[in-house]
């Protein structure tokens, strides 16, 4: 029955073709962008956890980090 369906359900060989654009746009995508990030931005937020000088309050008031 579903060999059926796709036999004349016209149109459907795009789709993987549609699929692996996105998918290499995507990636190559992603990669431009970690090659032109800001290092110090990317140092900054690597060490953001580590952190515990500050103390942030988050919206529901508690307090996170510090001493």
């Amino acid at each position: 029955m579903l060999r059926r369906i796709l036999e004349n359900a016209g149109g459907l060989e795009i789709w993987p073709t549609i699929a692996l654009v996105i998918f290499f746009v995507f990636f190559v995508g992603l990669i431009a962008w970690l090659v032109r990030i800001d290092k110090r931005h990317l140092h900054h937020m690597e060490t953001m956890p580590l952190d515990g000088e500050e103390i942030a309050v988050s919206n529901n008031g508690y307090k996170h980090g510090g001493k």
